[in-house]
């Protein structure tokens, strides 16, 4: 499993250095299986579609709770729907992704 702390400090959210670390593992070990517990890119359906793509087996995301208890619990810039369309996006990119 490879996961970090949400990287709003990089434009792509960090997808492209997951989908790299991905290439690399899956080239040294290809039956190896890779999941990654990522955060939702801000929306970013591009960096989801980057990561998605590269060989992984498994897109994470934590969407925390329930979607009424959403502005209690997570950080604004985050939602329920946003991360959502995330890991549907994901899928629709790559239906063999789990």
């Amino acid at each position: 499993v490879l996961t970090s702390v949400d990287r709003d400090d990089i434009p792509d959210g960090g997808s492209q250095h997951f989908a790299t670390t991905v290439e690399l593992i899956k080239h040294q070990k290809p039956e190896m299986l890779v999941e990654c517990l990522v955060s939702d890119f801000r929306g970013d359906l591009d960096a989801v579609s980057k990561l998605a793509m590269s060989g992984m087996d498994v897109y994470a995301h934590n969407v925390e709770t329930v979607e009424r208890l959403q502005k209690f619990v997570r950080d604004p810039r985050a939602g329920y729907k946003q991360s959502l369309s995330t890991l549907e996006h994901a899928k629709k990119v790559n239906p063999d992704i789990y």
